[in-house]
């Protein structure tokens, strides 16, 4: 691969995994996917999905007003508020047609990761959000065709779950 070229490569261990916000059911391989900007990400999403994607941030207060600027008018967006913390998680469900006109919401997805605000997204979802997060743990269980991609913290990549 040259140098400006995305890494994907399959991970042996599960210790490489971030334990604390993700909870395995049932997985077959654990990849690890290095970008280096939102088109990478972008291409690989497009390249896996065949319906849509579920795209959920534990999005802070904070960033709501631009989080519904950058969406309103081109996305379909539901809040599901957790109890007693000062996060909130949102869901943006999008149709494989809109991932590449959606470059936009991917910058904001990109910055957010770089703020280590917890992101993962769903290829080809069976449920909403409350399905997938449980104690705010995502819970993979990739026996219902899905894959599951959980940004690392500093936003540099993702592990993917198949």
């Amino acid at each position: 691969m040259g140098d400006n070229e995305p890494e994907v490569f399959e991970l042996e261990s599960l210790d490489s995994a971030p334990k604390e916000k993700v909870e395995i059911i049932h997985m077959q391989h654990m990849y690890y996917f290095s970008f280096h900007n939102c088109g990478e990400l972008m291409e690989l999403l497009e390249r896996h999905c065949e319906v849509e994607i579920l795209v959920c941030i534990d999005l802070s207060v904070i960033m709501k007003d631009e989080f519904i600027r950058i969406v309103a008018d081109n996305h379909d967006y539901h809040f599901f508020k957790q109890q007693k913390r000062q996060l909130q998680y949102v869901q943006v469900r999008l149709e494989k047609e809109m991932i590449k006109e959606s470059e936009s919401f991917f910058e904001f997805i990109d910055v957010l990761a770089g703020m280590n605000d917890f992101i993962f997204i769903v290829i080809n979802p069976k449920g909403e959000l409350p399905h997938y997060l449980l104690n705010d743990k995502v819970r993979v269980d990739t026996s219902k065709d899905e894959k599951i991609y959980v940004f690392d913290y500093d936003g540099a990549g993702a592990f993917i779950f198949s």
